[in-house]
């Protein structure tokens, strides 16, 4: 069984019965810590709609996890794919990413239904990429492309410094999306939780908002056989 990210809630029933699937058939207990953290990242890469005039690096934006692991959310690489890197952050000598982990990692991602292209390991271990199949989203790509220009038209610009451009706008960032989500997690906390005969919603479990308390696509999970 594997689960998909998806741009609309499912029922309760059937969605919790993914999760739990999930964590009990596709991945490894170490690697699950970081779920969250990659949750809101995918979410961000793959579904979070950026300012028309936004500029974005193609390097893309990262978040911290435990375990002395980040996550860098890359939404263009060297050939125009959208990757995940993972990152050690512990500084201690000889801490790296083994071939066991990175295949966890991979486990993790195809169980949410993501396919992996390709895997790349940089400074004996320090760092992974992982080359993704799905694209992101169109308007962060459209965000790369106008850095890209951006970036060539300073580079062929006057020796006396680069041009300013006044029509530019900071895209969402992870961080922001992160924040967002946490505010909006600690607001239905505060409430009263429905019953259930009254029907608990699966993202009231989970911690995100559900389909009546925001507008727009949501992320969810479902089965695949």
């Amino acid at each position: 069984m594997t689960l998909e990210l998806l741009a609309a809630p499912r029922s309760a029933d059937e969605t919790a019965a993914c999760v739990e699937a999930a964590s009990d058939e596709a991945t490894a207990p170490g690697v699950t810590v970081h779920l969250p953290v990659l949750l809101v990242g995918l979410r961000w890469l793959f579904d979070t709609e950026q300012p028309a005039r936004a500029v974005q690096c193609p390097a893309g934006d990262s978040l911290p996890s435990v375990d002395g692991r980040a996550f860098r959310f890359i939404p263009s690489d060297r050939d125009g794919r959208a990757a995940l890197g993972i990152a050690v952050t512990t500084g201690i000598a000889g801490d790296a990413i083994g071939g066991h982990e990175a295949a966890d990692f991979i486990d993790l991602l195809e169980g949410m239904g993501e396919e992996v292209l390709a895997i790349n390991s940089v400074a004996a271990g320090a760092f992974y990429v992982l080359t993704l199949a799905r694209p992101a989203h169109p308007t962060l790509r459209s965000a790369v492309v106008r850095y890209r220009a951006r970036h060539h038209a300073d580079c062929s610009a006057s020796p006396f410094g680069p041009a300013q451009h006044s029509d530019d706008v900071s895209p969402v960032s992870a961080t922001e999306l992160q924040r967002q989500l946490a505010t909006r997690s600690a607001e239905q906390d505060s409430k009263p939780m429905p019953s259930d005969a009254g029907g608990v919603q699966w993202m009231d479990r989970f911690g995100f908002p559900t389909a009546a308390a925001v507008a727009g696509t949501e992320l969810r999970l479902t089965a695949q056989a």
